[in-house]
């Protein structure tokens, strides 16, 4: 969140006048053990365990897609009742996350229907909230390590 938050923090002196909200829903999977280690360095049979129960299990024994999909969603619920245009400033997996509840899914069992692609570093994806085109969500990635680790 340190990221996130230090890249609002330079877009909040850029645009005083814009509101800034912190909320600690919006951070990124808990990876437990396997937070900062990179992909390539996760045994393969960890990463299989993970896919194979990809909703409920907690991948390095903290956090599951589904919680984070459920705290997610919570944020997802709240935001389409307030006005106007929001920017969320957030990791990839959280990104992902709300390109699914812009689609209306609130749950997946399955790793292959987990969205690929993520925000590249510094690109915005506008998602439609429901029925409104009027209060669009930007959702923006944060600066990421260059050598791809869990973070």
């Amino acid at each position: 969140m340190r990221r996130c938050t230090a890249l609002a923090d330079a877009l909040r002196l850029l645009r005083p006048e814009l509101g800034y909200r912190c909320d600690q829903r919006l951070t990124e999977m808990d990876f437990g053990c396997w937070e900062g280690v990179r992909w390539q360095d996760i045994p393969k049979a960890a990463i299989d365990e993970w896919t194979a129960r990809f909703d409920r299990w907690r991948f390095g024994g903290r956090e599951s897609v589904q919680e984070l999909m459920d705290r997610v969603g919570a944020a997802w619920r709240e935001s389409c009742g307030i006005p106007g245009p929001q920017l969320w400033i957030t990791h990839a997996g959280v990104a992902r996350a709300a390109l699914l509840y812009s689609k209306g899914t609130q749950a997946i069992t399955r790793s292959e229907d987990w969205p690929l692609a993520g925000p590249a570093f510094g690109e915005c994806w506008r998602l439609s909230q429901g029925q409104s085109s009027l209060a669009p969500l930007y959702v923006m990635a944060s600066p990421h390590l260059r050598d791809s680790a869990i973070s």
